[in-house]
């Protein structure tokens, strides 16, 4: 078995970033405008700012088209080093937080269960975070409306959907069909999203009422990225940052029952920490 959308060539057409905000938009979620243009086109429609993405998240490289517009000369300058045919070019959320949903989904989407929901503590523009907590997913109307959009698509596997919040508002952003990282942490909370897909499947009937999560609220970091994008660029201090790595429910590079990847990866940080401090005092002291 793997995931699938029911026919060949379906789950590629909804990797189409346009294509799934039509949907969503169809369905009722809010969206921001958009529009899509080709490769060193101007966007018509959409008001700056504006983010612009790729249609094919498949394409290598694509993270490099993801920009945030100020204005036109910003857009065209960047156009000389963007490599995807065609963007989708979207008026700027300025967003408040992220809100992410994990789910699977059987029997091209007659069977939809949402798992978790999380939300960041910290986050940079233009990015994700990566310390974040996790509570069930009790929003009726929300629930309703992934539950229509997978079973449109008709869907089956594990899936993640992702919203902008801004105030009370939530914006669509789009829907991956596969584990996201962080579905990691749903383990703790009792739900392992392969792991459950992977029953449900082989079920005669899936019992959607079944699969419940054993907690209310959990936290989460992924360590080593969190570091790297607060520690090492000093916008928190270390003494703050390991006591909020300590306080963590679920850590993505510790584990108590197999330890060595912490311990090397953290050795060599130090390492390299000493390394430099070492280089510039025998820079120093040479001059």
């Amino acid at each position: 078995y793997f995931f699938n959308a029911g026919a060949t060539g379906r789950i590629s057409k909804y990797l189409n970033k346009d294509i799934q905000c039509d949907l969503a938009r169809k369905i009722g979620f809010k969206v921001a405008p958009y529009e899509v243009v080709e490769h060193g086109k101007v966007p018509q429609q959409v008001k700056y700012p504006i983010i612009s993405k790729t249609l094919n998240p498949t394409m290598p490289g694509w993270k490099r088209d993801v920009h945030i517009f100020y204005n036109e000369k910003e857009l065209k300058d960047a156009y000389q080093s963007m490599i995807s045919p065609e963007f989708l070019m979207q008026e700027y959320v300025d967003k408040k937080n992220e809100l992410e949903i994990h789910g699977i989904s059987v029997n091209q989407g007659k069977n939809v269960v949402l798992l978790y929901q999380s939300l960041y503590y910290r986050f940079l523009e233009n990015d994700f975070g990566f310390y974040k907590y996790y509570q069930p997913v009790c929003n009726q109307d929300i629930i309703t409306k992934i539950n229509t959009m997978i079973r449109e698509i008709g869907f089956s596997g594990c899936f993640e959907v992702e919203f902008l919040v801004k105030n009370d508002d939530l914006f669509f952003l789009e829907i991956n069909f596969r584990l996201a990282l962080s579905n990691y942490a749903c383990t703790y909370g009792g739900l392992n999203q392969p792991l459950l897909w992977a029953q449900s499947i082989i079920e005669t009937e899936f019992p959607n009422d079944a699969i419940r999560p054993k907690k209310s609220f959990f936290t989460a970091m992924c360590e080593p990225a969190d570091y790297a994008q607060y520690v090492a660029t000093k916008k928190i201090s270390l003494k703050q940052w390991l006591g909020e790595m300590c306080k963590a429910d679920v850590k993505f590079l510790y584990n108590k029952y197999d330890k060595k990847p912490a311990i090397k990866y953290w050795s060599k940080v130090c390492l390299d920490i000493l390394k430099y401090k070492f280089k510039h005092i025998v820079a120093r002291n040479t001059y």
